[in-house]
């Protein structure tokens, strides 16, 4: 899971002769995405420069933190809470979400116990570890029931 920058332009962005500037200075940042008029960076250096450059023509700009992984599979709610690029990737608005691992349990309790959750899930990561992503709105009922079923939850934030 990585965390992304997302730099929004204004609509009328696409009606200017500033999108070919736009445009050329973003084409020389390596890490770059975008999604509609959403433009997106791994390095949060690299979005605040898109975005000084947006503002020197007086644009208001609205600005997004999102995680970014690989491996997403997306569930039937997804789309509240992220989407995909045009270039394939999946982003998840980190404002909304709780990024989640199972840390421990018995492998009976941690199915039964994911059967439930699942209804709450937004995207999993499939990686080296899987992550569950819910909305911030659902950590206590996720905790509650992780404590019925006696298995151990860590979400990420709250490790800290």
């Amino acid at each position: 899971m990585i965390t992304y920058y997302g730099v929004e332009m204004p609509e009328e962005v696409d009606d200017s002769t500033h999108l070919l500037e736009i445009t050329a200075i973003i084409s020389n940042i390596t890490t770059f995405d975008f999604d509609q008029q959403l433009l997106l960076f791994s390095d949060s250096e690299d979005a605040i420069l898109a975005k000084k450059y947006l503002l020197t023509y007086d644009y208001d700009i609205e600005e997004y933190v999102l995680y970014h992984a690989e491996k997403i599979i997306p569930t039937t709610i997804f789309t509240d809470y992220g989407f995909i690029s045009e270039k394939g990737k999946y982003y998840i608005y980190k404002d909304m979400v709780s990024p989640f691992t199972v840390k421990s349990g018995k492998p009976q309790q941690i199915e039964m116990a994911l059967i439930e959750i699942n209804e709450f899930v937004v995207a999993i990561e499939d990686g080296q570890k899987i992550i569950y992503f819910v909305d911030k709105q659902h950590i206590e009922l996720i905790c509650g029931i992780a404590k019925a079923y006696d298995i151990e939850v860590s979400f990420f934030h709250l490790d800290k």
